[in-house]
């Protein structure tokens, strides 16, 4: 373990093995670092935050603060972050409200770059990227290998599905099916083929998705009908579709390029 002398660590909080914390960092007694966590100077880490193994938190990151919310009571609200991330200087992480589950969660190996902001009660499973100075609105969801990038502003409530690809500078106010590929308007503008390939999809399989872009942005078919046909589909990329279509959706999808 090394603490530098001048690191403010509450006595309370508990903290892994071979932790490393920098000058002038802060850590609250509700924390808990776990093996191999590096948290460098002047970085905060407070609330009720657990950060997992191996992960590594830049100078001025602010994580586990009080959630950005007027309803906020003082409730005993917690933050997590998975093993293996990184998050880079000046980014915010607020943990959850008793409005949902009590809980910001962020999964493992994801990289959060600087002055990005995740806010209250966000979900963002494994392997995410999320690109400079972009924001998340609370009670976001975003699911597996998603693609943020810089300058993004996420409405809140609002769903990003695995692998999708959001272009920088975009304004997202619906949810992106999985797959996905916005432009820097915010607009759906195709599927993220690259990433698909990455992920070891056919030709035959993106091919197929293909075809769904057309239905999808152009049709005029009702999303309901489009997801019990692709949920039924051998494409299991087109499946994870119709399973993304079927579920709740509080902002409605991402279709036609139409802005609110």
């Amino acid at each position: 373990m090394s603490i530098a002398p001048t690191a403010c660590v509450d006595p309370k909080s508990r903290i892994g093995d071979n932790v490393a914390i920098g000058h002038y960092a802060v850590i609250g007694a509700n924390v808990c670092l776990e093996d191999h966590v590096v948290v460098a100077p002047h970085a905060v880490v407070d609330g009720y935050t657990t950060i997992g193994t191996g992960s590594v938190i830049s100078s001025f990151a602010c994580l586990g603060g009080e959630p950005q919310d007027i309803d906020y009571g003082g409730e005993n609200t917690q933050l997590v972050i998975g093993e293996g991330c990184t998050i880079r200087e000046h980014v915010v992480i607020h943990r959850g409200t008793v409005k949902d589950n009590k809980l910001t969660h962020i999964g493992d190996n994801c990289y959060i770059m600087c002055h990005a902001h995740i806010g209250h009660d966000c979900m963002l499973s494994d392997n995410i990227t999320v690109g400079p100075a972009t924001h998340v609105g609370g009670h976001c969801r975003i699911q597996t290998g998603a693609n943020i990038s810089g300058l993004v502003a996420i409405h809140h409530k609002v769903r990003i599905g695995k692998y999708a690809m959001i272009g920088g500078g975009g304004t997202i106010l619906r949810d992106v099916i999985p797959y996905a590929m916005t432009d820097k308007k915010g607009d759906f503008v195709g599927i993220n083929k690259i990433g698909l390939q990455r992920q070891g999809a056919e030709s035959v399989d993106i091919k197929s998705l293909l075809q769904l872009v057309r239905e999808f942005i152009h049709g005029n078919t009702p999303i309901k009908t489009l997801a019990r046909a692709y949920v039924q589909s051998d494409n299991p990329y087109l499946a994870d579709i119709g399973r993304f279509l079927s579920s709740d959706s509080v902002r409605g999808f991402l279709r036609r390029q139409c802005r609110m």
